[in-house]
């Protein structure tokens, strides 16, 4: 597997990675973010355009963070792959012990016309809702016309025995 790091320095220090991050070249971004922290300082790690994490790279995320020791904050802005590996690992969510801060990419549902698109979403699911609701009652319109049927038949059967 392939990664390409991109140190990018501005007013806050931080560091773009792209590709895929496996066990093969997680030392080369342990290097790169302690590279870019210089132990005591903030930093940014963009991670969206990462395609691909295992766990040795979310380990080299945890020690660069491990070793700011409460000095400084990683911001991390992960991709969707790599958010699906934060999660059940447990670092979604701030922690006392790790300085850690992760933001998430905005929503669909997020910025201008937000309210517009929730209310198609929405609307749609009432739409939905209101079509299962009507195939309900058809359904159950359809069960008595059956029992009344078979209930006549029963009788016709019973009549037609009788004579």
């Amino acid at each position: 597997m392939s990664e390409l790091l991109n140190l990018e320095r501005s007013g806050e220090r931080s560091l773009r990675v792209a590709g895929e991050i496996d066990r093969w070249n997680a030392d080369r971004l342990r290097a790169a973010i302690r590279a870019v922290f210089d132990g005591s300082t903030n930093a940014t790690l963009d991670m969206t355009a990462v395609t691909f994490i295992d766990s040795f790279g979310i380990d080299a995320i945890v020690s660069a963070v491990r070793y700011l020791d409460g000095s400084g904050l990683l911001t991390l802005r992960p991709s969707h792959q790599v958010a699906q590996m934060l999660e059940p690992a447990g670092l979604m969510h701030s922690h006392r012990d790790l300085s850690l801060r992760v933001q998430l990419p905005p929503s669909s549902l997020d910025g201008p016309g937000a309210a517009h698109r929730f209310s198609l979403i929405v609307d749609g699911s009432y739409r939905a809702i209101h079509r299962s609701e009507v195939l309900s009652r058809r359904s159950r319109a359809l069960i008595v016309e059956a029992r009344a049927e078979r209930a006549m038949a029963r009788l016709l059967l019973v009549d037609s025995k009788r004579r």
